[in-house]
């Protein structure tokens, strides 16, 4: 018979780490072949990160802009598991947002967004209309 003392000994707790420690890096890397599996040029994800490491060093513009020359006009990249598209085609994208709007359900969820233009925002400093939580509202410019 196996004593208690087996089971919080120092065997039990690093092979639980151990165990804990892959199936966390397998949920945070599972979806990494997502773009690789649909032919799409993509940006290498790291675990845990997916591909926002270089956001974090360089302004968003600068890396957007240095994607868009390597990769081209489509391509894919992480938020940590969740694989997006970032497309810099006008007419793809009038396509996307006019014509096939229906059939993109899963936007970003953006829950201080408000009625206001992005300048009468920086006016007041504040969102005097909040929009329902989970609805984004994006503004032309």
């Amino acid at each position: 018979m196996l004593g208690t003392e087996l089971l919080v000994g120092p065997l039990v707790t690093p092979l639980l780490i151990l165990v804990c420690s892959v199936l966390f890096f397998w949920y945070s890397t599972r979806n990494f072949d997502y773009w690789k599996k649909r032919n799409v040029p993509f940006v290498k994800p790291y675990p845990f990160v997916g591909s926002v490491v270089e956001n974090m060093r360089k302004p968003l513009f600068l890396t957007e802009l240095r994607r868009w020359k390597k990769y081209g006009r489509i391509f894919g990249h992480f938020e940590a598991n969740r694989a997006l598209l970032s497309v810099a085609d006008p007419e793809l994208l009038r396509q996307i947002f006019v014509k096939d709007f229906q059939a993109f359900p899963e936007r970003r969820k953006n829950i201080n967004s408000s009625h206001q233009s992005p300048s009468q925002r920086l006016e007041t400093g504040c969102d005097s209309n909040p929009l329902p939580v989970g609805f984004s509202l994006s503004y032309p410019y």
